[in-house]
């Protein structure tokens, strides 16, 4: 079997044959010869006319101990679409890359496990290397429709933290009204707060028997400690579209309840309404992004700092942008 032959099966280059085999003190140097006439620039337009044409070379992945090299001709093309002369595609390397798709694709699986440093030695590439390719590895993984858009979302903690505090303001109400009256029962209403403002999971057996006098007694604090907990449920809906009519009802029943902190409170979450629907909708809350926080800190401080906020910002989807790099060997 010659050489080339041997090459050709074992390398499987697309789009291309192998041409010539040379081995140099930098390693395997093998020549390619282009399938295609066409020229195709990196945004899809074709031609068949050249500008220029050159020489260049990618690497690939080892053999062995061995670096290997592909060398082909490419050529230049004067671009109607881009209005520029640009570099042809080929189809064993991204666009301005001088490493083949298959080695970038293993960096990029050994980026999201470990620190370029390392990755840097065991695939003898720099560290600057690594970092481009990740950069290109993740600009080719997501699209306009996964980029992040920007959007405004209440927290649930701040929300009902915000409902907590206006049931807090009603039960202070009800214990000067209890005092002005005269009525003996305002040490009572003092000390139904924890009862009030708890998550209902969490109460003990006496809370639970205070709510319940509440209740039997037709208090406005019992009425406040509904409204409370029917703000909870706009979280829990997973349906936005039963979340967005819940929450308008919601709404419509606070500015009802004649309870003055709920009214306000009402008017305040009426102003943030997209918000509160904006982290229904992406199940976003504060606890997810501190997750992430932790992440992208532990991405930067395995990377002992990067080099541009670019090169952080493609690690950061790269590793926690649910991108999923298919080693060559799973092709």
């Amino acid at each position: 079997m010659r050489v080339s032959t041997a090459f050709n099966k074992m390398l499987a280059i697309p789009g291309a044959t192998v041409a010539s085999v040379a081995f140099g003190p930098t390693g395997v140097v093998v020549g390619l010869r282009r399938r295609r006439r066409k020229l195709r620039c990196p945004c899809g337009w074709e031609t068949t006319a050249a500008y220029d044409r050159s020489v260049r070379r990618w690497r690939g992945l080892d053999l062995g101990a061995t670096r290997l090299l592909l060398q082909a001709e490419v050529r230049r093309l004067s671009c109607r679409r881009c209005h520029r002369v640009r570099t042809e595609e080929v189809p064993w390397a991204r666009p301005g890359a001088r490493h083949t798709k298959d080695l970038e694709d293993l960096v990029a699986y050994m980026a999201q496990r470990m620190d370029k440093t390392t990755v840097s030695r065991l695939l003898r590439i720099s560290w600057e290397a690594v970092a481009h390719i990740v950069v290109r590895v993740v600009a080719s993984s997501i699209d306009d429709a996964r980029t992040l858009t920007a959007r405004v979302c209440l927290d649930p903690f701040h929300v009902v933290k915000l409902a907590n505090e206006a049931v807090d303001a009603c039960r202070r109400w009800a214990w000067n009204e209890a005092r002005r009256t005269g009525e003996d029962t305002a040490t009572w209403v003092k000390r139904t707060r924890w009862a009030l403002v708890k998550d209902p999971g969490r109460l003990s057996t006496d809370q639970r028997l205070t709510l319940e006098e509440l209740r039997k007694r037709r208090s406005v604090l019992y009425r406040a400690w509904q409204l409370k907990e029917a703000l909870r449920d706009v979280y829990r809906l997973k349906v936005f579209g039963a979340a967005h009519q819940f929450l308008d009802r919601w709404l419509a029943s606070a500015c009802r309840s004649r309870i003055p902190s709920f009214v306000k409170l009402s008017r305040t979450l009426r102003a943030h309404r997209d918000g509160i629907l904006a982290a229904v909708e992406l199940g976003l809350s504060n606890s997810k992004l501190e997750g992430l926080n932790s992440k992208i800190r532990l991405i930067n401080h395995r990377g002992y700092g990067h080099h541009s906020a670019a090169a952080l910002i493609a690690m950061i989807y790269l590793c926690c942008g649910g991108i999923t790099v298919q080693l060559p060997t799973e092709r």
